[in-house]
Order: structure tokens, then sequence, then C-alpha cells
């Protein structure tokens, strides 16, 4: 321990206080070069990178506390770094920073309310989420990560929703669809080989022909997972092209935030709108870490419909809160 010593010497309270200022110094520089790798690189087929390109809102908030230090301590290149930060964090998230809901529109005759759920296979909590939901008066449910012991829970749904379509399974990737109206060329689908399994069928509202896609892709949490997570996207676009049907929407959670590039592609090839866009942020992951809360959870729908409300609610139990959306 004596030999240890003479190598190590506790800094003292004015170095300590030097080497805060010097990482404050270059902190703005490494979140500026981040913003914009993360931004405008196609990170999305690096992992590392991958992982780094979905926290906007805290990068926004830390560019904003940088700009304050910078101009405190009148450092030009700091000021000019922080800026950087703000103005691309805050391009990329302007269509989910404002709120354009209007009370008087929820009223309006023929709506579809739809809804998505990840309610995690873990949780006990099943009569509350059963209450929950039967008081939220949907039109559609998709719930996922449904085990048989929730699957078992969930028939106290049928009363409400009789119409429904499931794949139980014991892992995370379990999924069902609980509807009020009758489910037409119900489907369980992979979207490519080996992948986890989504839900496809048609449902007729008020003359209107619904193609309901439920789907939930692995997570990114490594280069394997990443690439198979971007294969089921691109999948989901191509599905939704050959489709032909009326009115198209897409429901699940896609364990991707809406300014990465994937989930632009897919917007882009797919044809389809983010139905949280212009309502908010509405972060949906992890419920129970609100310093990292990110939306990953979606409702996508056919651009030719209109999203008249959109709103998240926390789920008792689970790591998720619940999507809901109203379209006309």
């Amino acid at each position: 321990m004596s030999y240890l010593r003479t190598f190590y010497k506790k800094p003292s309270l004015k170095e300590f206080k030097a080497s805060l200022i010097w990482y404050a110094y270059l902190a703005p520089y490494c979140l500026a070069i981040l913003s914009l790798v993360t931004a405008y690189s196609g990170s999305s087929s690096f992992y590392i990178l991958a992982l780094f390109e979905h926290f906007r809102l805290q990068y926004l908030i830390l560019g904003i506390v940088f700009l304050g230090f910078s101009i405190f301590h009148k450092r030009p290149p700091l000021i000019l770094a922080s800026i950087i930060i703000i103005s691309v964090n805050y391009y990329l998230l302007s269509p989910y920073v404002t709120n354009s809901w209007k009370d008087s529109e929820v009223t309006a005759q023929t709506t579809l309310k739809v809804s998505s759920f990840n309610i995690y296979t873990a949780n006990p909590y099943k009569e509350e989420f059963i209450s929950q939901l039967l008081k939220l008066k949907l039109d559609i449910a998709v719930i996922l990560e449904v085990n048989n012991l929730w699957f078992q829970s969930l028939q106290q749904l049928t009363s409400e929703y009789p119409y429904t379509i499931s794949k139980v399974r014991e892992d995370n990737f379990g999924i069902a669809l609980f509807s009020k109206y009758p489910i037409k060329n119900a489907q369980v689908i992979e979207l490519f080989p080996d992948a986890p399994p989504s839900l496809k069928a048609k449902i007729e509202v008020h003359g209107k022909t619904f193609q309901i896609l439920a789907t939930h892709p692995v997570p990114p949490v490594s280069q394997k997972y990443l690439e198979l997570r971007d294969q089921q996207l691109a999948s989901i676009a191509l599905n939704i092209n050959q489709s032909g049907t009326d009115y198209q929407v897409v429901l699940g959670d896609l364990n991707i935030t809406p300014w990465s590039q994937n989930f632009k592609k897919l917007l882009a090839v797919s044809n389809l709108q983010d139905a949280r866009s212009n309502f908010g942020y509405h972060a949906t992951w992890p419920s129970h870490k609100k310093i990292m809360f990110i939306p990953i959870d979606y409702i996508l729908v056919d651009k030719s419909l209109r999203t008249l409300s959109f709103e998240s609610i926390p789920i008792l139990g689970s790591d998720h809160y619940g999507i809901i959306a109203r379209l006309k």
C-alpha cells in the first residue's frame, strides 16, 4: 500500500476544481460533434453511435446549460458549440415539442380510437391494467409482451372487445389485438424469417377499411439486434406498400426514436406519418428513469387519415407508457 501511495496523490481542492472546469470546457465541443454525427451520418448502421442518437431532448437541455456557462465565462468558441448543440437537436425535436390538440376536434363523429400498450411480461398488476383499459373506451387495443398468464387475464376484455387475434409467447414478444369491430383476414405473420411475430388484420369501421399491422421488433442491444430491428422496420415499409387497402395503421413498440435515420426511411418508403407529430414529445420508455425518457412506441397512420388527438398514459408495473390516438 505504501508503494502505491508513492504513485497516487490525492488532488487538492484547487486541482479538483481546475479539472472540473477543464471538462466543462471540453463537454460542449464533444456534444456538438456527437449531435452532428448522429444526426447526419446515418449512425443507425453502427451500434455504438446508434445508442447515442436517441437522447435529443437531453442534449438540448445540456446545450442550454452549456450556453449559460459559456456566456458567463465569456468563451465565444464554447458559445458557438453550445448554439450548434441547441440548433441541431431543436431542429430534430421540433415536430415533437409543440401540441396542436384542440378539445373541439375530439368530439367529431366517425372517429377511430386506437392504442398500443407494452405491458411488460413480468408485470403483476393484471387486474389494474384491465380495469384501466376498459375505462378508456377504445376501439382497437394492441397489447405487447403477452405470455400465457397475461393472455388468460386478458380474456376479461372479450365482453367489451369480442374480436381478437394473438400470438402468445413466454419471452417478451407475445402480442395480442383486441377490437370492438369484426376482424377480417386475421393473420399472424413473420415480416422476415425468424422475426418476432406480428399481427395483420382488416377492420371495417364507419364504412372505412383499416389495415392494422401490430409489431414489436427486437431492441437494439447489440450490433446483431440493431440489424434485426432495422430489417424489421424495412419489412414493415415493404408490407405496407404491398397491401393496397384503404387506410393503413401500424401500432407497436418499434424500439427506435422518431428522429433516427432508419425511422425516417420507414416513413418515407411506407408513406405513413407518425400520429405523435405536432402533439408533443410523449416519451414512453423507460418510465422509471425519467432522465432517459424517450419515445419508442408508435401509432403510424396513412397520410389520408387525420389525427385528432394523441396521448401517453402510465401503466402500473410496466416500464412503458401506453399510447392512444383518435383518428378520422
